[in-house]
C-alpha cells in the first residue's frame, strides 16, 4: 500500500482526537442540518440515532461535481464503481454490501430499477439538488425491500418561502465540457414554485484502458444530458396544501467495446469506426396532499409515477457481422445474446404513500402509514416483469431525560411475476424493525447504539431468468428473500461548531442472493459479514471547514471467505475550505484502498479472470471568489497530480482536469 495513504489515516485519526478540545456553544446550522431520512420527519442531524450525513447545495456548489457520482464518491460508507467517466454505467456499494442492497429516492420517487435490482440510470444533474442525505445501514423497517446497506434521498431544489427569484450557472472544462442551468422560484402570496432546465455535454474520454484491452474499441464516451424541473404547491387553506412535481431526465452517451476485433480471431467484429450508444429518458411524476388535522397530527397522502426507457444502438451491421460469425465457427454459433445492440428497455412504477406524523408532546412523537410500490419492467427481448411492494409500517421516537429512544416496525409483502410465461408467481412477507437508544454523557456527547433487521426479496429476473440482459440466467423457483442482521454502537460529540460521530458497525446476512456462473442461477449463499467503523467529523476549526469521512471494514462472503467485488477494507475523504473575506479556496482528497474486481475476456464473452485494482488518492484543489452580491465564480482542479486508477477492471477514471463555473443567485 502507498506510504502516502498511511500518512492519511494517521492525519484522519488525529482530527478525531482534537474533537475533545473544543469549546461549547450554539451549534451550527451547517454543521447540523435538519435531515428527514433517520425518522421520517425533521431532526437536527446531531440528534438522530441512526448513522447518517448530508451532502447540502453549498457542498455541491463548491464541488463542481458534473454527475451524482463525482459528487458522492468520498462519502462515508459509500463507494463507487463506473465504467468510466460520466454517463457510464454507475454502482453504489453502502457499507461493503452488493449495489442491488439500497434504495435511491429522489423527491421521495423510489428510483427505477432493472429485473435484477439495478438502478439503471441516475442521471440527474447536481446543479438542481438541494440536499442529499445519505442513511447508512439497514434500514428495511423505515423503507421496506432493498435497504440493507441503507438508503440515498436527494432532494431537488424547490419553490422556498421567500420572494421568486432566478438563478442560473455556466460551466466548462477539460474534454470540452459544458454545463448550464437556469431557474427561477420561490413564493408568491400562497403559491410557492420552481422551474429550472439545464444541460450539459462533454467529449469524454476513452472508457477503455487499451493496455488491458489491446483490440478494444475505443468510443471517448461522449455524453450529453438535459433536464427540466418543476414543482407547484398551493395553500388552500392554513391547513391544507396541495402540490405536486414533474421531472424529466434524459441522456445519451458512447461507450466502448472490449470484444473488438476479428471473428477469425475471437473479437465480435467491430471496429474503431464501431459507435455504441446508450440513452436513457427518464420522468417523474408526483402529486400530494399534505393537511394538518389537528395541532398536533400532520397527515400527508402521496401518488407517484416514474419512468425509465432506455435504448442501446450501435452502427453495426448486425446482420452481416453475425452472418460473418456462422461462416467463421458455423451455422447457428451466431451470437444474438450479445449482437442484439438494437434493443430499448422500460420501467414503470406508481408509488402511492399515507404518512402520518403525530406528536403526542415537545419530546414524543409517533409515524405511521402505509405505502405501495407496482413495477413493471420490459427487458427488451420479450420478458415482461412485475413486481409489487406493500407495506405497513409505525414508529416511535422520544427524549426522555438524558435518554432517546427511536422504534421503528414494518411489515411488507412481495409478489413477483413473470407475465410472458406460465411460471406461476412468487409471494413473500416478512416483518422488520429497528430499536436505537442514544443516551447524553453530557450536554455535548452522547453515546448511541441500534439494532435492526433488514430485508431483499427475490427480483423477477433473479427468480424466472433472463436471456437478454448481457447474461443468461435461468428459472430458480426456490430463492428465498435475504435477510440482514445489523448492529451499530458508537457515539456523537456535538458542540458549537464541532460534530464527530464514530460508530462500530455490524452487518450479518443470509440467504444473500448471488450470481453462480457455473449453474446460470441466481443462488442463495448461506452468510455474508461485514463489520468496521466509521469516522465522520464536520467542523470549523481557526476559520478553517473541514469535513472528514473514514471507514475501515472487513467484508466477508463466508462460502468462499473473499471480499465481495469493488469493495475495499479501507476509505474516506478529507476536505479543507478556507474563507478569506470574498474568497475561499479548499482541497479535498478522496483514497480507497485496493478493491478486487474481474477483468473480461476480450476473446471471449462470458470468461474473465480476476484483478487487482490498486490502491489510490485522488487530491482536487478548488478557488472561489464573490464577484457581488449576486454572481460567484468557481474555478476547480481536478485529479491535480493526474492519478492513474480504476474504480471496474479494465475501464478508466478521468485525468487532470479543469472545471471553471459562474454562479448567478438574484437578490
Amino acid at each position: 500500500m502507498k506510504q502516502q495513504f498511511s500518512k492519511k489515516k494517521i492525519a484522519l485519526l488525529c482530527i478525531f482526537a482534537l474533537c475533545l478540545l473544543n469549546e461549547i456553544q450554539a451549534q451550527s446550522d451547517e454543521i447540523s442540518p435538519l435531515v428527514i431520512s433517520a425518522t421520517g420527519y425533521q431532526q437536527p442531524l446531531s440528534n438522530v440515532l441512526p448513522s447518517v450525513s448530508v451532502i447540502t447545495r453549498e457542498d455541491i456548489e463548491r464541488s463542481q461535481a458534473p454527475t451524482i457520482a463525482d459528487l458522492l464518491q468520498g462519502e462515508p460508507g459509500l463507494e463507487i464503481g463506473r465504467n468510466g467517466g460520466p454517463g457510464q454505467v454507475t454502482s453504489f456499494f453502502l457499507r461493503g454490501n452488493q449495489s442491488t442492497n439500497l434504495v435511491i429516492y429522489v423527491d421521495g420517487v423510489r428510483a427505477p430499477t432493472d429485473g435484477y435490482g439495478n438502478i439503471t440510470s441516475l442521471n440527474i444533474p447536481p446543479s438542481t439538488i438541494q440536499q442529499i442525505e445519505i442513511l447508512r445501514g439497514d434500514s428495511s423497517a423505515l423503507y421496506g425491500n432493498a435497504a440493507i446497506g441503507g438508503v440515498i434521498n436527494i432532494y431537488t431544489r424547490q419553490g422556498g418561502d421567500g420572494d421568486s427569484k432566478a438563478y442560473a450557472s455556466l460551466s466548462a472544462g477539460t474534454y470540452s465540457t459544458q454545463d448550464m442551468l437556469v431557474g427561477y422560484g420561490g413564493r408568491i402570496n400562497d403559491t410557492k414554485f420552481n422551474i429550472n432546465f439545464s444541460e450539459s455535454n462533454s467529449q469524454g474520454f476513452s472508457t477503455l484502458n487499451t493496455s488491458q484491452f489491446q483490440l478494444s474499441n475505443p468510443n471517448n464516451g461522449q455524453y450529453n444530458r438535459q433536464s427540466i424541473n418543476a414543482s407547484l404547491s398551493q395553500n388552500i387553506t392554513k391547513d391544507l396544501e396541495l402540490g405536486g412535481g414533474l421531472q424529466y431526465f434524459a441522456s445519451n452517451a458512447t461507450y466502448g467495446d472490449p470484444y473488438a476485433g476479428s471473428i477469425a480471431a475471437g473479437g465480435d467484429g467491430s471496429n474503431s469506426a464501431t459507435t455504441f450508444n446508450a440513452k436513457n429518458i427518464s420522468t417523474n411524476f408526483n402529486t400530494f396532499a399534505k393537511y394538518r388535522i389537528s395541532q398536533d397530527w400532520i397527515t400527508r397522502l402521496d401518488i407517484l409515477q416514474s419512468q425509465l426507457n432506455s435504448r442501446y444502438y450501435s452502427n453495426a451491421n448486425i446482420t452481416a457481422l453475425t452472418a460473418e460469425n456462422e461462416a467463421v465457427n458455423g451455422s447457428g454459433s451466431g451470437n444474438p445474446l450479445y449482437y442484439t445492440t438494437n434493443y430499448s428497455t422500460q420501467s414503470i412504477q406508481t408509488f402511492t404513500k399515507w404518512f402520518n406524523t403525530y406528536n403526542l408532546d415537545k419530546d414524543k412523537t409517533a409515524t405511521f402509514g402505509i405505502d405501495r410500490t407496482q413495477s413493471g419492467f420490459n427487458d427488451g427481448f420479450g420478458d415482461q416483469m412485475s413486481q409489487i411492494l406493500q407495506g405497513y409500517h409505525a414508529g416511535y421516537s422520544q427524549r426522555y431525560e438524558n435518554l432517546d429512544i427511536q422504534l421503528n416496525g414494518r411489515h411488507d409483502g412481495v409478489a413477483v411475476n413473470q407475465l410472458s410465461s406460465s411460471n406461476s408467481n412468487q409471494n413473500y412477507s416478512t416483518n422488520t424493525g429497528l430499536f436505537g437508544l442514544g443516551y447524553y454523557i453530557t450536554d455535548a456527547l452522547k453515546i448511541t447504539g441500534t439494532s435492526s433487521k433488514g430485508f431483499q426479496a427475490p427480483t423477477a429476473a433473479q427468480i424466472f431468468g433472463a436471456p437478454g440482459q448481457g447474461f443468461s440466467t435461468t428459472f430458480n423457483p426456490n430463492l428465498v428473500p435475504q435477510t440482514s442482521y445489523s448492529n451499530e454502537a458508537g457515539f456523537a460529540y456535538s458542540k458549537s461548531e464541532w460534530l464527530t460521530r464514530l460508530v462500530y458497525f455490524s452487518t450479518r446476512t443470509t440467504n444473500a442472493i448471488l450470481y453462480q456462473s457455473s449453474t446460470g442461477q441466481f443462488i442463495n449463499t448461506p452468510y455474508l459479514t461485514n463489520q468496521g467503523y466509521e469516522l465522520t467529523q464536520k467542523a470549523r476549526l481557526l476559520g478553517v471547514n473541514l469535513s472528514a469521512a473514514y471507514t475501515i471494514q472487513n467484508p466477508i462472503q463466508t462460502s468462499t471467505g473473499t471480499a465481495p467485488q469493488l469493495i475495499s477494507k479501507q476509505f474516506g475523504s478529507l476536505d479543507l475550505n478556507k474563507p478569506f473575506g470574498i474568497y475561499d479556496v479548499g482541497t479535498k482528497v478522496v483514497f480507497s484502498g485496493t478493491r478486487q474486481s474481474t477483468l473480461v475476456d476480450p476473446n471471449n464473452f462470458y470468461a474473465s479472470s480476476p484483478v487487482t485494482l490498486n490502491a489510490y488518492q485522488v487530491w482536487s484543489f478548488y478557488a472561489g471568489m464573490k464577484v457581488s452580491e449576486e454572481w460567484t465564480a468557481r474555478v476547480r482542479l481536478n485529479n491535480a497530480f493526474n492519478e492513474q486508477y480504476q474504480l471496474v477492471g479494465g475501464y478508466n477514471t478521468p485525468g487532470r482536469n479543469l472545471m471553471l463555473t459562474m454562479t448567478y443567485q438574484q437578490k
